[in-house]
């Protein structure tokens, strides 16, 4: 028997569910059935149905859920209530929230009446799809628009009664708990019984007695709403309190303080504010007072200055010296720094400069004058030493560089019996060789590359330098290969040409090759008797490029 009832996934609900599988799909959300009477026969559901064959009623899923044996079975169920019908039932449909038929099925004719015919029944439609992804489909339902079946309410209510499927209380949360007269637990999971209690209450009004509170101790007070009482026994209420400010409060009117007037004000840390309406706090008093300390008294005339020196070098000033007057950082003698003339000492009175003249600054060390300084320069007495160098005072000069002796000995040592110098005629005759050296044709040769330039031999090379043109040949003894060229090309080869070296025995074998880069080749040979053999016979190639 062929099957009668059906349901089939229309071609737009397909659409929808292979797109709702794709990543960053929307899932299909199914909230709508419709019951039809197939136009009063019994119709076959189609996938390319819109919508149904004539549509007598449709209203909102009453539950939808995934099947508990078939995890991409989907129920979809609609309840029509008792006072909804007068119409026959042959079909259904499924929709999704846009409006687009996603399922159609065929179902046993049945008659759904009116309860002013008679009946009055509810009427539970159900249809099942099978997809190959659940998680395409959403399964809720609007829960306000839900009818539930007085057996589905009846079952449920009978399942809860049997169930203990409920939390159990805590310090958070609501729940079941367990009743405990005991008074010395410290449970927080255990309720206790109103005997439990009354134990506590008795144990601790047993232990307490009232008494009057006073200034000096906590107890039992009266409480007042008195404001002109003078008790130290009585408590203030809130509206006592607030009697006090409010009569406070309208007596006196806050305002700011001014130079000429008392009032709030407001406190100020800031050490450079020019304000007349702030307040200065102890800690900028204290960062005044500090700042004022360190600065230096007028009246001491920089008397109070700890290091006067470095006081002035700080100002980048120099001190000013009395010409007449002898300076000195050393100790003052009786020789020639004895103060009589205006000098610098340093060390031990006999090193420094003397004043001796106008414009003259003699220079002694040791008690000796070494030399002066004039509008003319700088004139020594003695010699001038630089590092392990010197030059005399009649301008002879003695270093490493003379062979360590004087100049003017080193000179009259090159002197040859014909009056030339050696050093000389030696360095212009090292000059000469090497010109005459370098003139002849082979250094040329030597250090300048020909026009064109090549390797000439079995596996070679030529290369025309003018135009970067190369040419390169060779021989295998075997093919089917890739081989490197003898010098790699540098821009790339342009075509390579392979040929047979011999006659190969009876067989006539094709020689070919291609380049494989710029610096590699193919070759190899290919037998016309035999399809796609390709043979290793010995060839010769030759190749062009640049």
């Amino acid at each position: 028997m062929s099957t009668k009832f059906k349901t089939v996934i229309t071609t737009a609900g397909a659409a929808k569910l292979a797109a709702a599988t794709m990543p960053g799909g929307k899932k299909i959300n199914l909230n709508v059935m419709a019951v039809g009477d197939g136009g009063g026969k019994l119709p076959v559901p189609d996938a390319g149905q819109t919508q149904l064959v004539n549509e007598v009623w449709r209203h909102t899923l009453n539950k939808i859920s995934q099947d508990n044996r078939y995890s991409n079975y989907i129920v979809a169920e609609l309840v029509i209530p008792p006072e909804v019908g007068g119409f026959w039932m042959r079909e259904l449909g499924l929709y999704d929230d846009e409006g687009i038929l996603i399922a159609v099925a065929n179902m046993a004719e049945s008659y759904k009446p009116e309860l002013a015919e008679g009946s009055g029944r509810a009427q539970t439609c159900r249809m099942v799809i099978i997809v190959s992804n659940i998680a395409s489909v959403e399964l809720s339902i609007d829960s306000t628009m839900v009818m539930a079946t007085q057996d589905y309410v009846d079952d449920k209510l009978a399942e809860h009664e049997k169930s203990r499927r409920h939390p159990d209380a805590t310090l958070s949360e609501k729940g079941f708990t367990q009743l405990s007269s005991a008074t010395d637990s410290a449970s927080e999971e255990l309720a206790a019984t109103p005997k439990a209690v009354k134990a506590a209450y008795d144990l601790a009004n047993a232990k307490y007695t009232a008494q009057d509170a006073t200034t000096t101790r906590k107890g039992l007070v009266q409480l007042s709403n008195a404001t002109d009482s003078v008790s130290e026994t009585l408590a203030a209420t809130p509206k006592a309190v607030k009697v006090a400010y409010d009569l406070a409060n309208a007596k006196y009117t806050a305002q700011d303080a001014t130079t000429a007037r008392k009032g709030i004000i407001q406190l100020s840390n800031a050490t450079d504010s020019t304000s007349e309406a702030l307040a200065a706090t102890p800690k900028a008093v204290k960062a005044a007072m500090d700042n004022a300390n360190g600065r230096l008294e007028k009246n001491s005339n920089g008397g109070d200055i700890p290091d006067k020196a470095k006081f002035v070098e700080n100002l980048g000033l120099k001190e000013t010296l009395n010409p007449t007057k002898r300076v000195s950082i050393g100790n003052i003698g009786t020789g020639v720094f004895d103060g009589s003339t205006p000098c610098i000492n340093i060390g031990d009175s006999d090193s420094g400069f003397i004043g001796s003249a106008d414009g003259v600054l003699d220079i002694y060390c040791n008690g000796a004058k070494v030399g002066y300084i004039n509008g003319n320069g700088l004139h020594m007495l003695t010699d001038i030493h630089f590092d392990n160098a010197r030059m005399t005072t009649n301008g002879d000069i003695f270093s490493s560089v003379w062979g360590d002796n004087w100049l003017s000995i080193w000179i009259t040592n090159q002197l040859n019996t014909r009056g030339t110098i050696d050093w000389i005629n030696g360095e212009l005759a090292i000059r000469d060789n090497n010109i005459n050296t370098r003139a002849t044709w082979d250094y040329v040769n030597q250090t300048f590359a020909r026009k064109n330039t090549a390797s000439i031999q079995d596996w070679g090379w030529i290369l025309d330098d003018s135009t970067g043109f190369i040419m390169q040949w060779g021989t295998l003894g075997n093919s089917n290969g890739t081989y490197n060229f003898p010098r790699a090309f540098p821009v790339g080869c342009f075509a390579i040409f392979v040929t047979n070296t011999n006659a190969q025995g009876s067989q006539v074998d094709n020689a070919f090759g291609y380049p494989v880069s710029n610096s590699q080749f193919f070759a190899a040979t290919k037998s016309s008797g035999m399809v796609n053999l390709v043979n290793d016979f010995p060839v010769a190639w030759f190749a062009i490029g640049r």
